[in-house]
């Protein structure tokens, strides 16, 4: 043979000798040519086995943390023990438990809420209708939840503006367990409403009267009390454009609603509001 074919054979061979046989190949993913040829991918599964270990770590974590939490919560009765919670506080509680403790036919925060509404005046345009700061009637809810029994509310500091005020008397009666207009009054009064004409007055009269008057003495007096104040506002009307339809329908949905939601809340409220108005207009004969 030339020196030429000699070259051939040993170009051949040595090609033979580098180029791996198919059945003596690595598996896909561990030989260094797969690492070689394919490094981005190597690199983003050792990313991904790194991001779920981090994921099972974070969910462990979460998961001590939350049992921690729950098997160390303290008591109700360690809270009540310390202070830190309160049972008996003015906001969200009974209308009787609250009088009770007050030793007082009406809630002293009513009579002084009321109080302090009247001496800052009422020609404020909107007095009732215009929302105050929630912050800041949030921030009297929780100075009056936290005095201690022997102290009184100053709801005469001049950082609570008249429509904090407001909003927080408002509030008050919302968050009643029981609405001033008790549950169990609530059909009787809807059925006269509902039912309610110009020829039958005097006998709704006579109804209006008979079911308020049947009401627990502490729900008697502070709706007592608390009409009479708003009738002060409606007489000032000129000034703060709350005549006695407006005063009804803010304080309509907030001194009554049913023990189980209605389906058509919307008609409810209308009623909630022409109950209300029907005690303003008729105050001197129903009290």
């Amino acid at each position: 043979p030339t020196q030429e074919d000699s070259w051939s054979q040993s170009s051949s061979t040595n090609q033979q000798q580098h180029s791996p046989d198919a059945s003596q190949k690595s598996p896909k993913g561990t030989s260094k040519e797969t690492k070689l040829l394919f490094p981005s991918r190597m690199k983003g599964r050792a990313l991904s086995t790194r991001r779920q270990k981090g994921k099972d770590d974070e969910k462990m974590t979460i998961r001590e943390k939350l049992t921690n939490l729950l098997t160390g919560r303290p008591t109700m009765e360690s809270l009540e023990a310390k202070g830190i919670l309160k049972t008996d506080t003015t906001f969200g509680a009974l209308l009787k438990d609250i009088c009770n403790r007050d030793n007082s036919a009406v809630p002293n925060f009513v009579k002084l809420c009321i109080k302090s509404i009247e001496n800052r005046g009422l020609k404020q345009d909107g007095l009732y209708r215009v929302s105050g700061n929630l912050a800041e009637i949030q921030k009297l809810r929780l100075s009056v939840d936290n005095i201690n029994a022997n102290s009184r509310f100053n709801l005469d500091d001049e950082c609570w503006d008249i429509h904090t005020l407001t909003g927080a008397l408002k509030l008050f009666f919302r968050e009643l367990k029981e609405p001033l207009i008790p549950f169990n009054k609530f059909d009787k009064l809807m059925e006269i409403v509902k039912a309610e004409s110009a020829t039958k007055r005097e006998e709704n009269l006579r109804k209006y009267k008979e079911i308020i008057h049947s009401f627990p003495k502490c729900h008697f007096e502070t709706l007592k009390m608390l009409l009479q104040h708003l009738l002060r506002v409606i007489k000032l009307s000129e000034h703060n454009r709350m005549l006695t339809q407006n005063v009804a329908i803010v304080f309509g949905p907030t001194l009554m609603w049913p023990e189980r939601e209605l389906h058509n809340l919307a008609i409810s409220i209308t009623y909630q509001s022409q109950i209300v108005q029907f005690l303003l207009q008729n105050y001197a004969s129903i009290f």
